[in-house]
């Protein structure tokens, strides 16, 4: 049975809408001197399962002075 390209597309959308889970929640991150806390409501639209990052800037390289300057 032949399908479509709009029937298709239609079925693939309906399924990429039916993956997508967002709820409210918490990310953090701690090390020895810092802690990160990303607290969100499910209007932010982060997708379950996804990870908070961080790395931290030494205070003498250059993205640390650049973060300074524009904050």
């Amino acid at each position: 049975m032949e399908t479509t390209d709009a029937a298709q597309t239609e079925e693939t959308t309906a399924v990429a809408e039916e993956e997508t889970v967002f709820s409210a929640g918490q990310l953090e991150h701690k090390e020895k001197d810092y802690e990160v806390v990303l607290t969100y409501e499910a209007d932010a639209e982060i997708p379950d399962g996804a990870e908070l990052k961080v790395e931290e800037l030494k205070q003498d390289s250059d993205e640390y002075k650049v973060c300074i300057i524009c904050w």
